[in-house]
């Protein structure tokens, strides 16, 4: 299994391209074989393709905001063909979005996606969080309408959101088993308030979430990246990001550290 880092969780460390591609240094330094974009600093397709290449990581995909694909799903594709990117994630539902009226509007959208997604040779993928896990129009999940609209459509799992969802991971990715080729590993040590994001983030393996028994299944299913992501940090950033590493690794290859 690959190791991957998606990149928002180093918001907070990577503000200009120089910083991103430090943090990817880093990033490389630790062991990652590829990262996941949200946001490209205006660094232009080709020379994020060769910026990659030199480094030695693999850009394996990319979360542009859902407004995107809505209004310049073209241009999303193009830099992802340009920059070697193998898969564009259909990644959040803004909160205030949040209602039947507008995941129809997604739902209806998401075939058009698709089409000039495969065109394009470019994989489409979902990208959970809890909301997901809701009763939709008679189906069990908002998550099974989702993934009913295509059967092309891969299946991101944000572990640490089934499982604050409440829901049984491990029988959901048995469930979607040939779609899941990127399993999102993020722990958190508890909520830190009432809120909806109140939450303690911390590296994987040093929280609530069972991320042994979900790397054992992410294996079973043959998926192809173990991807971490925090979404924040009280210690820094990249000392999470080694953290986690070394976690999965010693979860996903039995090395000691």
């Amino acid at each position: 299994m690959k190791y991957g880092y998606n990149l928002y969780s180093a918001f907070s460390v990577t503000e200009d391209r120089e910083s991103l591609i430090s943090t990817m240094h880093e990033l490389k330094r630790m062991g990652y074989d590829g990262v996941e974009f949200f946001l490209y600093f205006d660094i232009p397709a080709e020379e994020m393709k060769a910026i990659c290449e030199e480094i030695g990581l693999i850009p394996f995909s990319s979360h542009p905001r859902l407004f995107r694909f809505f209004q310049n799903l073209d241009e999303e594709i193009d830099y992802a063909q340009k920059a070697g990117i193998e898969t564009l994630v259909m990644p959040h539902v803004a909160q205030d979005e949040r209602n039947g009226a507008y995941y129809q509007t997604v739902l209806a959208a998401i075939p058009g996606w698709k089409k000039k997604c495969d065109a394009a040779g470019i994989k489409l993928a979902w990208h959970n969080h809890d909301f997901e896990f809701q009763p939709f129009e008679g189906r069990r999940y908002l998550m099974d309408a989702i993934l009913e609209v295509d059967p092309g459509i891969h299946y991101e799992i944000d572990t640490f959101w089934t499982t604050y969802a409440g829901v049984d991971t491990l029988a959901l990715m048995d469930q979607y088993k040939d779609r899941i080729e990127y399993v999102h590993f993020k722990d958190y040590a508890g909520k830190t308030g009432p809120g909806y994001l109140d939450f303690d983030f911390c590296a994987v393996g040093e929280g609530l979430v069972d991320v042994k028994s979900i790397a054992k299944k992410a294996a079973a299913i043959g998926a192809q990246w173990a991807v971490v992501e925090q979404d924040l940090h009280k210690k820094p950033v990249l000392e999470d990001a080694e953290s986690s590493l070394i976690c999965l690794k010693r979860l996903l290859e039995g090395e000691s550290g």
